[in-house]
């Protein structure tokens, strides 16, 4: 495969839609991309599974999912998130789509599930963080005024600063085993969870259950947030595209 820092052209080969940039190989299949917390749609993850989709036997077209703006998660919640994801996927499914497709990271994979829209054939969640509560309570924070609204900033393991609101501090970065539990349980979606075992979230799992018929899930050995190496990524990258392709 081609490595995406020297095929080149990808970003002016893209089209704007008001959900974020679209890559678009003429195909009838939709892969939606959902970024963690503090990324964005074109981070390492998001340029590693657009890599696969530019070189795939099989054609997909690309959406780099937007799930906030230039404010951060300053005026957003879990909800209304999910709320404009399913808007997305059903005017993606008006202009032709016969397949869309979902490979959430991190805190998208909260969007993906609680979205949990019949109309997506698959998704995968990679290293998902689905129970949150006990690391954000303890994440220090400070609180401030930003155009008119209050708000709150932490900082992350790389010192970015991260600005969000109260109500997605309650709602979304409050996850508690019970929480995610109920969207395990009513997940409607073919769903495949790749957990990496040295990760900080999923140690935070404990003994939730993945009983429901629509999961799979793998644990891979040596595997976290903190996974840098490009090979590494890829491989991830990879078992999502396995399991799209069965």
């Amino acid at each position: 495969m081609m490595d995406y820092l020297s095929s080149g052209g990808f970003m002016s080969e893209m089209s704007e839609t008001k959900y974020g940039k679209l890559y678009s190989r003429n195909s009838k299949r939709l892969i939606i991309y959902l970024h963690g917390l503090t990324a964005n749609p074109f981070n390492n993850t998001g340029m590693s599974i657009l890599n696969f989709v530019k070189w795939s036997e099989t054609a997909y077209d690309f959406l780099g999912f937007e799930l906030h703006t230039g404010r951060g998660f300053l005026t957003t919640t879990v909800e209304k998130q999910a709320k404009r994801l399913n808007q997305a996927i059903s005017e993606f499914k008006q202009q032709g789509y016969d397949n869309i497709y979902i490979i959430a990271s991190s805190y998208g994979s909260l969007v993906a599930l609680t979205a949990n829209n019949s109309k997506i054939d698959k998704q995968c969640c990679l290293l998902p963080s689905l129970v949150v509560n006990s690391f954000w309570q303890a994440v220090e924070r400070n609180e401030g005024i930003y155009d008119g609204y209050g708000y709150l900033v932490s900082f992350d393991h790389s010192n970015l600063s991260i600005m969000y609101s109260h109500r997605l501090l309650s709602e979304g970065l409050s996850f508690t085993k019970h929480k995610a539990q109920c969207l395990l349980n009513n997940l409607k979606v073919n769903t495949f969870f790749c957990h990496g075992k040295e990760d900080v979230y999923y140690k935070e799992l404990g003994n939730l259950s993945f009983d429901n018929s629509k999961c799979q899930s793998r644990v891979l050995e040596g595997y976290s947030h903190e996974i840098v190496d490009r090979d590494d990524l890829d491989n991830l990258v990879r078992y999502a595209f396995d399991y799209i392709r069965k």
